[in-house]
Parts: C-alpha cells; structure tokens; sequence
C-alpha cells in the first residue's frame, strides 16, 4: 500500500543536460507508443558543453566517428558531432547496440525547420517515426505515490501529464528503466525492482480523493 504521495508541475532539463539551444525530438513506432522500444533525440547548439561517453568513440556514422552504448537495464546512448559542430545525443531504450548504429545513421541534420532538429530517412529504420518535438522548454506535472518494500527499496508510481516530449523523455530519465504504460492521456510509470515493477503496473489505480490528501500529508521516508 503507498505510504506517501506528491505532486509538482515545472520544467525539466532532460537527462540533466542543460543548454540554452537545443533540440528535442521523440522516435517511436506509431501503433505501440510509449508500451514499444523508443528513442529521445537532443541536438545541442551554441555553448554546448560536451557529453562524452562511457564507450569508445569508434563508430562512423555516416562519415562522423561517433560512440554506441548500451547497459545492463536496456538503456543504450549514442553521442556525435556534426560538421558543424552541434552534437547529437540519442538516448533509447529497448533496442539493442547494432539498432542503435542503424537509427544514427538514418537521421540527418535539418538546416532550415523552426525546430531544426534532425530527420529519418525515408524509409526509416524499425518502423520508427518523429511522434513529438520540440526547441523550447519541456514541461509537465506529475503525481506520485510510493511505498517502501520489505527489502527496504523504494517503490514509485508516477503519472505524467503533458506534452509528448515530457511525457517520453522523463518516462527514460531514471535507471532502472521505469516500467511504463499509456493510460488515457498519462503516461503511467513505475519504478523501483524491475520484477516488481512489471507486476504492479497493471494494478495502477486512481486513488481516492480522501486517501490523496492524506498520502500528500504523510512523510516520505527518502529525499
């Protein structure tokens, strides 16, 4: 049973990237959303600081050397840098290494869009498609609720409102991988040991007025 709840709505920096011009865009197959592997996409511009990775840089991608990672979670990352000098950031989950090479080399640089990200190709690679983008701020609200477990771990139940962008970028920025699900126009995530958090989404429930109020009340016992 959750023990505590809250709440908040704001902007938020991406994977804890700041910069004052960049991209976003959001890759995913159409029909299965946020439930199939997707792919969050940052372009960074003017007074970037750099990424880096924790792979070798040993990967050409379409003429640019560039470096592919994928962890123990299904997270996977690839990082380069155009001609002119912007870098690219694809952060994923679900596809494995060999995907990752085959996305990055079916995007390429837009020069004159108002969101001037980058573009698939056009038989884009894995049923992908740009389902969200954005140059501006990434904002949203979010309620959760969380219980401790026997064990002692955390576990957490969010739901997301907001635009596209919000909704797939902070259903990624954690690890472990949140387990997620499309509920009406939320995205509903949980996170916490990845057994368990695959057996409670599909008992996420909204909780009643009352019990909100005291859940909002209740101390949580982590910062």
């Amino acid at each position: 049973m959750p023990t505590w709840a809250q709440a908040g709505s704001g902007t938020v920096k991406l994977f804890s990237l700041p910069n004052p011009k960049r991209t976003v865009q959001v890759l995913a197959e159409p029909a299965r959303g946020i439930a199939g592997p997707y792919a969050i996409v940052e372009r960074f511009y003017a007074n970037a600081t750099r990424i880096g990775a924790p792979a070798p840089a040993d990967v050409n991608i379409n003429g640019r050397i560039g470096s592919v990672y994928v962890g123990t979670y299904g997270q996977g990352n690839v990082v380069w840098t155009l001609a002119d000098r912007s870098e690219v950031y694809v952060r994923t989950r679900g596809f494995t290494k060999a995907q990752l090479v085959v996305i990055a080399r079916a995007l390429r640089p837009r020069t004159t869009p108002s969101i001037s990200g980058l573009d698939l190709t056009r038989r884009a690679p894995l049923g992908l498609a740009i389902v969200g983008a954005t140059a501006g701020p990434v904002h949203g609200t979010l309620q959760s609720s969380g219980c401790t477990l026997a064990n002692g771990a955390e576990l957490r139940v969010s739901a997301l409102h907001g635009d596209t962008v919000f909704q797939y970028g902070v259903a990624m920025d954690s690890l472990p991988l949140p387990v997620v699900a499309k509920r009406g126009g939320a995205v509903v995530m949980v996170v916490g040991p990845p057994a368990i958090a695959r057996a409670a989404i599909g008992s996420v429930h909204n909780a009643g007025a009352q019990q909100w109020a005291t859940l909002l009340h209740a101390k949580r016992p982590f910062p």
